[in-house]
């Protein structure tokens, strides 16, 4: 035991080891990939400060270039003008050339005696094609300053004389270039580092080009072959339509592991490379100094634990069980006498004292045993609802169940209840667990418990069973297994949803019909396997009959080892079917019982029924309808017809016509009524609901007419609702939503 627990405790401590080591290892590199970001987006911001300072300077150095490259041709134009003869003075044109840094000058005139050049130009054909342009005006720049790869230099043009006579100045690109040298991008990101080891690297790319990189080892191919472009751009890295997003991502670039991120500013787009041996170099000596810290400590606590562990526990359990192996025996003189600690001592007395208990506790067992099993019956039963009528106040079912105990207590199980909150709604389980007494019936309080907990919660039937099979599959140590039936029946509709888990398929009865064997998915019982349950949905109309049961009914056994079977109990349904399920379940108990005369009950039995009762009847809020909802409350009555049944029909047909009448005001076509009619309850009663969408109208605000006057004073008007009132037991009226809600009730 010393070595199993020693095993045991050093496992604790390396998965405690371990656990604490892959954490500080995924925070610390969190960490360091935060750290890093922050770092990189410093820089590119500053990097966008730079872009756009240069973008702005670019822009003010060209507009200035060409201002006064332009003001210069009209000055030197002014001064020919003003002086013709200085045209032909070479002296102070190749002055006026060398004050004013120009690349070339040019004196045009359309005669070849007169044309004077100061550079390599050839006159005739400058004349030729410039003179057609002076009809933009006295001046003018041909083109934007090096902006053709064709051109070398940036011309202005100005007037000086009549006949197109002009100037033509020439600025260098090279020149041009050369201010724009302290103003290039490419420079931006050259000094630029990520780290202080000099190795993380800022690339800016403009239009999907590399134009400033800080590392002169990674050249667009580079690049390209990373991979990353297909990150940056969507999908196209050959046109680089940028991504719009930042992102990171890892790869190698010359055979190194690096980590890459990216992110876009109008057509530039920034991309930082850092390597992952500087990224994670922190990291890695924080881990370093974490791992060997946590190792010294876990290791002093492993082995000051094992010493306690072994000195207070260990030595006192292995004395313990020395003296328990010779008390197992037989020798009830052994005396336990542990002292290391209070703990020890306690449970020395305690065993000491159970000795002393063993024989007198023996002799009691039995009839202890037997108490508690009436006992658990006593509990089982209660737990079952066994008052019929269940729900007097609910008169559209009509349910009955019975549960028959093979033993002291039963491994079968029925329930039901209306849900919380929505008392429309009626929950029905039927349930069979596998075996007898004790251990079904725990199992069987649990699976109800479980049931009518998760029921009333919300869950669906097959949310329901999927739980419950799930909690008691993981608690299952005695292989024990559950087959259920369960549904939600809902009275307002008639829907009926419903999940098997491994039970017998109930019995329907449609109306008038014939039970029948309803066809359902038998799916796998609780508690054996983990799985999913379906569930599925039919609907009962009004008379329909639905009949459940375990297979206690159908297994039961004569003394001559026949069985009831599922063709008996099919026959005794239908030679009952017209009578209450009452009547219905009790007629198969008395024909079991038959069945068996005085066998033993050879298997619990349960049953559960259920009945339909309510309709409804959806009609145009016309006259010629008052025939059609009559019948349709006649035939709901059916049998129960009494000598209440006339003040009935006038009642129904009397606020039918109200509704007719006055519902509908402003519509020409009307609109609709519908009419709900329930029969049941104990004693029997009927209800009927109207329901309009027509003016808000509560026809009991209006005052009683005053019967005592004769017939001819009496104000017309009022006496249709009295008489309602007069004749049902009950007359309610609510507005819900749009519509008018107005409900009688009267005793059969």
């Amino acid at each position: 035991m010393k070595k199993k627990l020693q095993k045991w405790l050093l496992l604790f401590f390396l998965i405690s080891f371990f656990g604490t080591s892959v954490l500080t290892y995924e925070v610390q590199t969190k960490l360091a990939e935060r750290t890093a970001i922050l770092t990189i987006k410093t820089r590119i911001n500053y990097l966008r400060y730079q872009i756009d300072a240069h973008e702005s300077s670019v822009a003010s150095l060209t507009r200035k270039v060409k201002e006064i490259l332009k003001e210069k041709a009209i000055n030197l134009a002014s001064n020919l003008k003003s002086n013709p003869e200085l045209a032909k003075d070479i002296d102070f044109l190749n002055t006026w050339k060398k004050d004013n840094n120009l690349e070339e000058l040019e004196i045009i005139s359309p005669e070849a005696s007169e044309n004077f050049i100061l550079s390599a130009s050839e006159a005739p054909a400058a004349i030729q094609n410039y003179s057609d342009l002076f009809s933009q005006g006295n001046a003018f720049l041909t083109e934007e300053p090096c902006a053709n790869k064709d051109s070398n230099e940036l011309n202005a043009f100005a007037k000086w004389g009549k006949d197109n006579r002009f100037v033509r100045l020439a600025f260098s690109c090279d020149k041009y270039e050369d201010f724009m040298e302290d103003l290039s991008i490419e420079k931006l990101s050259a000094n630029l580092k990520l780290d202080n080891y000099g190795t993380g690297t800022l690339i800016i790319a403009r239009n999907g080009k590399l134009i400033s990189n800080g590392n002169p080892l990674f050249s667009n191919q580079d690049i390209l072959d990373s991979g990353v472009l297909k990150q940056m751009y969507q999908n196209d890295p050959l046109h680089r339509v940028w991504n719009k997003k930042t992102g990171t991502y890892r790869t190698s670039i010359h055979g190194e592991k690096a980590f890459f991120y990216f992110e876009p500013y109008r057509n530039y787009m920034f991309l930082a490379i850092y390597p992952e041996k500087n990224l994670y170099r922190n990291r890695n000596k924080v881990l370093l100094f974490n791992i060997t810290f946590l190792l010294t400590l876990f290791l002093i606590i492993y082995l000051l634990t094992a010493l306690v562990l072994d000195r207070m526990v260990i030595s006192g359990i292995k004395k313990i069980n020395a003296s328990l192996k010779k008390i197992t025996q037989g020798d009830l003189n052994e005396k336990i006498n542990v002292l290391t600690n209070e703990e020890f001592i306690s449970l020395s007395d305690s065993i000491n004292s159970m000795v002393e208990s063993l024989q007198k506790a023996h002799q009691e067992s039995l009839k202890r045993i037997n108490s508690e099993l009436h006992l658990a019956y006593e509990i089982q039963t209660s737990l079952q609802p066994t008052v019929f009528p269940a729900f007097p106040q609910q008169n559209n079912i009509d349910l009955y169940a019975l549960s028959r105990p093979a033993k002291e207590v039963s491994g079968d199980f029925y329930d039901f209840f209306l849900l919380d909150g929505d008392p429309s709604r009626l929950a029905f389980i039927i349930a069979d667990v596998s075996g007898k007494g004790i251990p079904a019936a725990l199992f069987v309080m649990t699976t109800r418990a479980l049931l009518k907990n998760l029921t009333n919660m919300g869950y669906s039937p097959a949310e329901t069973f999927t739980r419950i099979n799930r909690h008691l599959h993981e608690d299952n140590k005695i292989n024990m297994f559950v087959t259920a039936f369960m549904g939600i029946f809902n009275m307002n509709t008639g829907k009926l949803t419903y999940v098997n888990a491994g039970h017998m398929p109930p019995y329907l009865c449609r109306g008038d019909g014939q039970f029948q064997e309803l066809n359902v998915d038998p799916d796998f019982v609780l508690g054996a396997l983990d799985h999913s349950f379906r569930q599925h949905e039919i609907q009962l109309n009004y008379n329909d009959t639905l009949f459940l049961y375990t297979d206690g009914i159908t297994e039961a056994e004569s003394k001559s080892g026949e069985f009831f079977t599922q063709k008996r109990l099919k026959e005794t349904l239908n030679k009952n079917k017209s009578t209450s399920v009452k009547n219905i379940l009790l007629e198969i108990e008395t024909e079991v019982k038959e069945f068996e005369k005085n066998n033993e009950q050879s298997d619990d039995f349960t049953m559960f029924a259920l009945r339909y009762l309510k309709n409804r009847l959806y009609v145009p809020a016309k006259m010629d309808q008052i025939d059609t909802v009559l019948d349709f409350i006649s035939n709901m009555l059916g049998e129960k017809k009494s000598d209440q049944t006339p003040n009935i029909l006038v009642a129904v047909e009397e606020i039918f016509t109200n509704i007719v009448r006055y519902a509908y005001p402003a519509k020409k076509d009307g609109g609709f009524a519908e009419i709900s009619c329930a029969i049941g309850g104990y004693p029997a009663f009927i209800t009927v609901t109207f329901a309009d969408s027509g003016i808000p109208f509560n026809p009991l605000d209006r005052p009683d007419p005053d019967i005592t006057l004769p017939l001819m004073q009496r104000e017309p008007g009022k006496m249709g609702i009295f008489m309602v009132k007069q004749m049902m037991d009950s007359v309610t009226y609510k507005r819900r939503n749009t519509q008018n809600i107005l409900t009688i009730k009267k005793r059969l």
